[in-house]
Order: C-alpha cells, then sequence, then structure tokens
C-alpha cells in the first residue's frame, strides 16, 4: 500500500514537474517570439536554441533590409513617374493648344484669302470698303471700326460701323504732304486716335494703309482688351494689307476713268 502511495506521489510530483516545464517553454518561446519580432539579440536563452535563434534574427534582418531597399525603390520610380507623368500632361496640354492655334490660323488664313479675293475682283470702292468692315466684325469680333482715306490731302472718314464720333476731316496742302514721313503720318493716326469713345477695358488698334509707299488711310479698330488676341492682331494685319491693295487698284482705276472722260 505504502509503494503505491509512493508512487502515485511520485507521478503527481512528475505530472507538476512536466506543467512548470511546459509553462516555462510556453514564456520563453514567447519570449523568443517577441524577440524575433523586434529583430532583437537575445543572450538569456537555452543553448540548444541559442544558434537557430541568431541564424533567424540575421535572417529576418536581412530580409528586412531588401525588403527597405525596395520599398524605397519603389518610391523613388513612383517619385519618377510622378514627374514623367506630369510632363506628359504638360506636354499633352501645350500640344492640344498648338493644335487649336494652328486650326484658328489656317480657318483665318482661308477667311482672309476668301475676302481678299472677293475685294480685289471689283474696283467699287464703296463696295470694297463695305465687304472689309464686315470681314474685320467676322474674323476677329471688334466692337466698332472705321476707315479714313486721304482724298486731295484731305484724310476723310469714308464709313464706320459700330458708334463714332466724326470729329470732321484733316487736311494739308499737297505740297505739306509730298515732305510728310511714315512718322508724320503716324503722329496724325494717332491724334484722331484720342478723340475715339473707348473705356479703360478697350484697346484700339490703328492700322495704317500703305501700298509701296503710298499712303491710302488708315483703319481704327476698337476691342475689349482681354478678347484682343495675337491672332486677331495677325488677321487685323493681313487684311488691312489687302484692304490697301483693292483700295488702291479702285482709285486708279477711278483716276483712268476720269481721264477717259476727259
Amino acid at each position: 500500500m505504502e509503494y503505491i502511495l509512493i508512487i502515485f506521489i511520485a507521478c503527481v510530483l512528475a505530472i507538476i514537474i512536466l506543467k512548470r516545464n511546459e509553462r516555462k517553454n510556453i514564456d520563453e518561446m514567447h519570449t523568443l517570439i517577441e524577440k524575433i519580432g523586434k529583430r532583437e539579440d537575445h543572450l538569456d536563452i537555452r543553448e540548444e536554441l541559442k544558434e537557430s535563434y541568431e541564424e533567424t534574427v540575421i535572417d529576418l534582418r536581412f530580409q528586412d533590409s531588401k525588403l527597405n531597399n525596395s520599398v524605397n525603390e519603389l518610391k523613388g520610380f513612383k517619385e519618377e513617374l510622378s514627374v514623367t507623368y506630369d510632363s506628359l500632361l504638360k506636354k499633352s496640354a501645350q500640344l492640344e493648344y498648338s493644335n487649336e492655334e494652328l486650326e484658328k490660323k489656317v480657318a483665318n488664313l482661308s477667311n482672309i484669302n476668301a475676302v481678299a479675293r472677293t475685294v480685289l475682283s471689283t474696283l467699287e470702292l464703296d463696295k470694297i470698303i463695305g465687304v472689309i468692315l464686315d470681314a474685320y466684325f467676322v474674323l476677329t469680333g471688334v466692337k466698332k471700326i472705321a476707315i479714313y482715306l486721304w482724298n486731295k490731302g484731305e484724310l476723310e472718314l469714308k464709313q464706320t460701323k459700330g458708334k463714332f464720333i466724326n470729329i470732321g476731316n484733316v487736311s494739308y496742302s499737297l505740297e505739306e504732304l509730298e515732305q510728310f514721313t511714315r512718322n508724320d503720318y503716324k503722329k496724325i493716326y494717332i491724334q484722331i486716335s484720342k478723340s475715339i469713345e473707348s473705356t479703360e477695358d478697350d484697346s484700339i488698334v490703328i492700322s495704317n494703309l500703305v501700298v509701296k509707299g503710298k499712303e491710302l488711310g488708315v483703319i481704327y479698330i476698337v476691342e475689349d482688351k482681354d478678347k484682343l488676341s495675337y491672332s486677331d492682331e495677325a488677321t487685323i494685319s493681313a487684311l488691312a494689307i489687302q484692304v490697301a491693295i483693292a483700295i488702291n487698284n479702285a482709285l486708279i482705276y477711278s483716276e483712268l476713268i476720269i481721264k477717259e472722260r476727259l
């Protein structure tokens, strides 16, 4: 009986010791796992686990280093990609703008050619002036326009579109005009422009009508400053050249008719 009791007590003690060892092992495993998770060195460890633990920590640190390098490379690539994307967007916008401007220029050139064919196909001065004033309104969207022509030393207001106050004609003797330079004509045109009704938001464009050095007159165009584009200015300049040629042809024709009648 005593022998059985001793065996029972021994078994109980063995179970208690095993439980304690199991708890100790579990706690130690938790500690190891926690240390591994933090990639920390652990000196207080059983010898049989020490080598395996150190290898695991070294391997994890190496993997962390590779991962960090990969993350940094990806960040760098992302930044480069972002810069490239922004650059492509900018170039795309510039290209789209250039295409729109090119289309406008082509359309304007086509319209200018059509106007030129119309005004050059007639020798009637009033018709030429009417066509050109309409063309300016349609192609540039001006608010108002006036055309002055020289006639025997007098700068006459021939026609307007929009509200203009006629300040009267400017007169010079033919002898005076023969001494005039381009700068003298420019001063006259600028002086007249000061009498044109306009607001601070308006821009007055002065287009001289000149053919082979011969002053024919001037066109005044009033347009909103914020609406006056480089394309409009180019169109205005191109139309002025065609108008000057057509008006000069009409004046020459008129002079020939008068001479024939004489």
